[in-house]
């Protein structure tokens, strides 16, 4: 038997991220900044100005990351897209994962998301990360997930 997922589109997936969640992105430091500001100004101080072209660029690879980032849930299947640059589409079903963790730092809890991890059967195992989740619906993940030992 093959469940054939709608494909995800922009604007129209099942459960999408909130602009909060955007937000919480560009919150996170920039590390990559940091350093090329701390390594331009000790080898090439006249150079300091490429320093702005990696925040830009670190900054839209945050928005394209909360773009293109969506998930769907529908019966037995989930179906997971994460982008940026790069696109990666992950389909499996609910018997396949061995393990769910629903994960949130004191920041997330402020603007009221988790970070939701599931590692699939497969060789190699595959991880899956969904950073921004509402507290709600990785309840209702959970409860999904939990329905499995039930069947």
């Amino acid at each position: 038997m093959c469940l054939k997922l709608p494909p995800l589109q922009i604007g129209s997936f099942g459960a999408g991220f909130p602009l909060k969640v955007l937000w919480l992105k560009l919150l996170h430091p920039y590390y990559l900044t940091i350093l090329a500001i701390i390594g331009l100004w000790i080898f090439k101080p006249e150079w300091l100005w490429i320093a702005a072209i990696v925040f830009v660029i670190s900054v839209l690879l945050r928005i394209l990351d909360y773009w293109f980032t969506s998930y769907l849930r529908e019966g037995n299947t989930i179906q997971v897209r994460k982008g940026g640059l790069t696109n990666e589409t992950f389909v499996t079903h609910r018997e396949r994962i061995q393990q769910i963790t629903v994960k949130h730092t004191w920041l997330q809890r402020r603007f009221g998301v988790a970070t939701l991890q599931f590692t699939n059967k497969a060789k190699p195992t595959h991880d899956t990360e969904l950073y921004g989740v509402s507290k709600e619906e990785a309840g209702t993940f959970y409860t999904w997930y939990k329905k499995k030992s039930a069947s």
